[in-house]
């Protein structure tokens, strides 16, 4: 419901000191040594509350990996896509997916003494988590 999360493929040698991340409302700044990325963002975060990390991943071959937690500036809203000038985006039926994932996420969060975890909804109808029963109450 609140957060978006980011992975970013990087070279195993690159640490901290390598690394400069920059958050704005509407936009990332990514500085990897001489490699300097600009990215506008398709819809707003709460840029003080993001963050990074590093993370190693181990596949055929090691990789590091940046993780961005970019967290929503209005929870429940479904983005289509991260990045604005990202030429994939979500299709329908994905986009319908997740709006349902994130209304049982948010009964789940509102009730916290019932499972929420068997529970789907049927067809393609169904209530928007924002403004179901009332609203969030986040």
């Amino acid at each position: 419901m609140e957060e978006i999360l980011v992975s970013i493929y990087i070279r195993t040698c690159t640490t901290t000191k390598n690394v400069t991340l920059d958050f704005t409302c509407k936009e990332i700044t990514i500085r990897l040594g001489n490699l300097h990325l600009q990215e506008e963002l398709d819809n707003l975060i709460s840029y003080r509350e993001c963050m990074w990390y590093f993370d190693d991943v181990v596949t055929g071959e090691s990789a590091r990996v940046i993780r961005l937690v970019l967290i929503k500036a209005k929870p429940s809203i479904v983005w289509s896509k991260v990045f604005l000038n990202q030429s994939v985006s979500l299709s329908e039926s994905e986009m319908n997916q997740i709006k349902k994932a994130i209304l049982l996420e948010r009964f789940a969060v509102e009730n916290p003494n019932f499972d929420f975890s068997e529970a789907e909804f049927i067809g393609e109808c169904f209530p928007d988590a924002r403004s179901f029963l009332g609203g969030l109450t986040l």
